[in-house]
């Protein structure tokens, strides 16, 4: 079968490498999650594209990609989880076999909790994905430590969306400068874009109880972001209320994951 609007599977790979423009990825979003076969793709090539990823532990040091998720908006990662839980109750629906109505059609229970797990399991999923938080240099006059040195040489990596050799550069700062917040707060970050959300919730942490704004705050946002890659949904709650209060995050943006986790399926 073939996509009248996109035929050419071609589109489904630009925008899962996140080579989409704006409007053109906003388009094919709202278009992919009523359209099957479009969803199928991306679905394929997201799999494709994890069994790619390498295994690895908290000190990464090989560059990667952090593919296409560094290119969605925050609008467009919940556009995408309300969109699987929608696609997920579609295809949860039985189809009735041959001369019976849909009405007239039983639902088999076992069918339906694994369609709902998967739904569940597809919005988290989505819901975790995380945006690059933007980083503005600060010019300062005098001599640097040494530590604000690898700070800026991480951080100029950082903004390259270089984010395996912005994660080495920060690991070596905060080995030898524990208490600078951006530090840890764009650690855990950059673990976060790479796929490793276990390691990542320690610089977090430690960014969130450094107490230095913004990043203690913020830290709260990305927390939850962590603990949903994990489903951790109770720890992601928790974060995301403390990221509201003190209006952390993308305009808005905790306000409404915590409205996303209330229409989970359970």
């Amino acid at each position: 079968m073939t996509c009248e609007r996109y035929p050419d599977p071609a589109d489904a790979e630009r925008y899962v490498s996140g080579e989409m423009s704006e409007p053109e990825q906003s388009t094919f979003e709202q278009h992919f999650f009523t359209c099957d076969i479009c969803f199928d793709r991306v679905r394929e090539l997201q799999r494709v594209q994890a069994a790619l990823r390498p295994a690895g532990g908290a000190h990464v040091t090989q560059r990667r990609s952090a593919g296409w998720v560094a290119g969605l908006s925050a609008a467009a990662v919940l556009v995408l989880a309300v969109g699987a839980w929608q696609w997920f109750s579609r295809t949860a629906q039985p189809h009735p076999a041959a001369g019976t109505s849909a009405e007239s059609s039983p639902r088999t229970g076992p069918t339906d909790a694994s369609a709902r797990a998967q739904a569940r399991q597809a919005a988290l999923s989505t819901l975790a994905l995380v945006t690059p938080p933007t980083f503005t240099p600060v010019t300062t006059r005098g001599n640097e430590s040494r530590a604000r040195q690898q700070f800026d040489a991480a951080m100029r990596k950082y903004v390259a969306g270089q984010y395996a050799d912005a994660e080495a550069g920060l690991t070596a700062v905060v080995a030898s400068a524990p208490e600078l917040a951006p530090a840890q707060f764009y650690l855990g970050v950059s673990r976060l874009l790479l796929g490793y959300p276990a390691e990542a919730r320690p610089p977090l942490t430690a960014a969130a109880s450094l107490g230095v704004s913004p990043w203690s705050e913020e830290s709260h946002f990305y927390l939850a972001k962590a603990a949903l890659a994990h489903d951790d949904v109770a720890t992601a709650t928790t974060e995301l209320k403390a990221a509201a209060a003190s209006g952390a995050g993308p305009a808005g943006e905790a306000s409404r994951l915590l409205a996303a986790l209330n229409d989970l399926p359970h």
